[in-house]
């Protein structure tokens, strides 16, 4: 009850099933030590908002009063602002979404789609058919 309140407070949304799966998909292609620390981010993140035309889920660790706190351990990469994985993920024969994990100042920061996902709210049966290693660059 009460971190529904503090959610009501600070304007966050819940992540949906789809944007879920996505998010585990992008971390389940990252290498060992990366999946750990982004993991370990995202566990401390509490306030989640999306964009108006909901292609993107902005991801932050922030106090009562909205005030972004950095997270305990950062991504060791040499960019302040890179894309981590992207991936290709096939819902049906005839739809495919492109989904982008982004890092700004040394921490996971958003999700990013080429679409609206606003209708694939409760699809979580997702099939990865492409993956671009971003990561190989930054690191």
């Amino acid at each position: 009850m009460f971190n529904n309140l503090v959610q009501w407070l600070k304007g966050g949304v819940e992540k949906t099933l789809f944007e879920q799966e996505c998010l585990d998909l992008c971390l389940s292609h990252l290498p060992e030590n990366l999946k750990n620390i982004a993991e370990q981010q995202i566990s401390e993140y509490n306030l989640f908002q999306r964009e108006a035309d909901n292609r993107s889920l902005n991801l932050y660790r922030a106090s009562i009063f909205n005030r972004v706190i950095e997270p305990s351990v950062k991504l060791p990469v040499k960019s302040n602002d890179c894309i981590l994985v992207k991936l290709v993920v096939e819902l049906s024969e005839k739809e495919r979404i492109n989904v982008v994990l982004h890092a700004t100042n040394f921490r996971v920061f958003c999700i990013c789609f080429n679409k609206s996902v606003a209708h694939l709210a409760q699809n979580k049966a997702l099939n990865v058919i492409g993956c671009t290693s971003s990561w190989k660059s930054v690191v």
